[in-house]
């Protein structure tokens, strides 16, 4: 039986799929049980590979988002990516029940929309 943690992920990662493919993207689930809430979407004009998380309430700024995902920030700058690829961390807000996005770039980290 599945933790109720992993549950909410798939929930997450069902609707961050969706989202995605509205938009045109061709999305792939990664399927580690040990990782789950990991995307890789593209089209033809980019790809994103993300990392999805749940927080209760919102984040106020990027100072926070790095303090609290530092690890998975210093990670994600260490693979090598092609110009027309992004990292990004996708947070579902469970008090607003909405999304924040932030682009990790290898010199900084910014918040980006992807409207709806």
């Amino acid at each position: 039986m599945a933790s109720p943690h992993f549950k909410r992920i798939r929930t997450l990662v069902r609707e961050a799929a969706a989202m995605l493919e509205a938009r045109g993207y061709v999305v792939l689930q990664f399927k580690d049980q040990e990782a789950p809430g990991h995307l890789f979407a593209t089209r033809d004009d980019h790809g994103l590979f993300i990392t999805l998380m749940r927080v209760h309430d919102s984040f106020s700024g990027i100072e926070e988002v790095t303090k609290c995902y530092g690890g998975i920030i210093r990670h994600l700058r260490n693979f090598p990516r092609p110009e027309d690829y992004h990292f990004e961390i996708w947070v579902f807000v469970f008090s607003t029940g909405r999304w924040q996005y932030y682009r990790i770039g290898h010199d900084g980290v910014t918040e980006v929309a992807h409207g709806g």
